[in-house]
């Protein structure tokens, strides 16, 4: 999921090797790569591992340094236990600042653009003081957070 930049399991291609070409490299932003893929860059990322061999687990395909951006300190902390989670043999999980959220933020921004311009609920929010000022600096704010996630 972190390669492809896909939030849900279905139709996510298992087979996909982050290290082969156009398929997460350094080249490429948030957006298609090559092979029509999606790929994502990421600031960080904390991998937790639990249950049998989770201290020997291979984490090496979460640490490609092609999913981070050359500054990145420390791109990758992992963190595990022997201890079995939830009657599974083995678990994962992977918590990582990354471009992902970029197109649903992008898509809910242009909606709440388009709400401000036809006057959507502006009389409830000037009830509670919020006004024409407050939106254009709200929007400013969230356009500067991702552009900067887009530019990772």
């Amino acid at each position: 999921m972190l390669v492809t930049g896909s939030t849900v399991e279905e139709g996510l291609d298992w087979g996909l090797d982050p290290t082969a070409a156009g398929a997460g490299g350094a080249g490429h932003a948030a957006g298609a790569s090559a092979a029509g893929r999606v790929t994502t860059r990421c600031l960080s990322s904390m991998l937790f591992l639990r249950g049998r061999g989770a201290a020997t687990a291979d984490a090496s395909v979460f640490a490609d340094p092609r999913l981070f951006p050359r500054w990145a300190p420390q791109p990758l902390t992992v963190a595990y236990s022997p201890a079995p989670f939830n009657r599974g043999e083995m678990a994962a999980t992977l918590l990582s600042n990354c471009q992902t959220p970029c197109p649903p933020v992008g898509r809910m921004l242009a909606r709440a653009y388009q709400m401000h311009a036809a006057g959507a609920y502006a009389h409830q929010y000037a009830e509670h003081g919020v006004g024409r000022a407050e939106f254009e600096e709200a929007f400013a704010r969230v356009e500067d957070v991702l552009a900067a996630y887009r530019a990772l």
